[in-house]
């Protein structure tokens, strides 16, 4: 299931919106800063 699907509530980046960075585990921080880093590398 991709996190697209996921509730908005669970997904790592409103999550992060919502209720900070404590309320994150290591693997959703780790998949906000690979997304923003694919998205970047496409740009160049």
């Amino acid at each position: 299931m991709a996190i697209k699907d996921w509730p908005a509530c669970d997904q790592p980046r409103e999550k992060l919106l919502e209720r900070g960075v404590s309320a994150l585990t290591d693997a959703e921080l780790l998949a906000i800063f690979f997304a923003y880093w694919c998205k970047r590398q496409i740009r160049s």
